[in-house]
């Protein structure tokens, strides 16, 4: 691999083996590491996952991890006596269904559709579909009428992942979408909604999970690659995209990573307490996914984040290495 992604693999290699010393009691367990990687691809994360079994096996610690099985560790609450390898979209569903478990709203009404939305951004959902449905509570399931977020029953339809290509539609049929609009392109007003007025760490910190308009205007010039005069066209068309997000049973992403984000700000995520986070390719997440994984690492210190701007893959991003380091500012350096 690269020498970034070497480097992730040789933290991951020491805090298995330490873990491998770790005697099988709870009083021991106080220095057990459990430890997740994660990217945003699929693929990165089989290749990774199989580079670290085969230096386990030159180590001579355990062998090859079942990763199924460490799904299921995680989401019932147990140690993980492996790292879970794992793809930033899975990781959101496993955490989604903890929630499911514990009795709390979870964000999918099933887990047809939690599978969907792997596929739709890894295009595989065979990690959900391997994974035993059995614990859910019976109210998860598609027959039982799920609710929305102000607790009215859905409709069995199943709602959508908004992708890039559903957007262009989207914005193409909508009135609010400007000549002005139309001449920065729909990929520019994609990426001021996706990533700074509903994916920014900013709005995982409101009540609803994007900026109001105030908050929007206000951002720093170099916070858009947008002029700042068209900022008040976007949010115009932004208040319509909201509007027919819910007209259309559509979801984004930010949708999803608010949901999680403000469960586990309230504990209500009863998943493995994670305390180290290795991310690869970080520059293909959002600034609020960033800040999700942050808050799901227990060991702040313990963080490791790398990538390339150079290298990314995902449309819409509007990635800043000073953005990264800005989500440190505050945080006790003894945490």
């Amino acid at each position: 691999g690269t020498g970034k992604t070497s480097i992730a693999l040789d933290i991951l290699l020491k805090l298995h083996t330490a873990n491998c010393t770790v005697a099988p009691s709870p009083e021991a367990y106080k220095d057990h590491k459990d430890t997740i990687f994660v990217c945003k691809s699929k693929k990165l994360c089989v290749s990774v996952s199989k580079q670290f079994d085969e230096l386990v096996r030159v180590w001579g610690c355990d062998g090859q991890a079942n990763t199924v099985a460490i799904a299921e560790a995680f989401v019932h609450g147990h140690k993980l006596e492996h790292p879970l390898f794992i793809s930033s979209s899975e990781l959101y569903t496993l955490l989604d269904r903890t929630l499911a478990r514990a009795g709390s709203r979870s964000f999918f009404a099933d887990s047809s559709e939690a599978s969907a939305f792997v596929r739709e951004l890894s295009g595989t959902g065979d990690l959900l579909e391997a994974l035993d449905r059995e614990d859910l509570p019976v109210a998860q399931e598609r027959d039982a009428a799920p609710t929305t977020r102000r607790g009215a029953a859905r409709s069995d339809q199943q709602r959508r992942l908004l992708t890039y290509e559903r957007f262009c539609r989207l914005a193409g049929k909508s009135r609010s979408f400007t000549r002005e609009l139309q001449a920065v392109g729909k990929s520019a007003v994609y990426r001021e909604i996706f990533s700074y007025i509903k994916g920014s760490a900013e709005a995982m910190e409101t009540d609803f999970g994007f900026l109001n308009e105030n908050q929007y205007l206000a951002r720093p010039h170099k916070a858009s690659s947008l002029p700042e005069a068209l900022r008040p066209a976007v949010y115009r068309f932004f208040a319509e995209y909201k509007s027919k997000l819910s007209e259309l049973r559509l979801y984004d992403l930010p949708d999803l990573v608010f949901h999680l984000f403000r469960a586990r700000r309230n504990g209500k995520l009863p998943c493995t307490p994670i305390q180290r986070v290795v991310v690869d390719e970080v520059q293909d997440l959002l600034l609020a996914e960033v800040k999700l994984l942050i808050e799901l690492a227990g060991d702040k210190n313990g963080l490791f984040l790398c990538g390339d701007t150079a290298q990314t893959i995902s449309r819409g991003v509007g990635f800043r290495f000073a953005d990264v380091k800005a989500l440190f500012h505050g945080l006790d350096p003894s945490a």
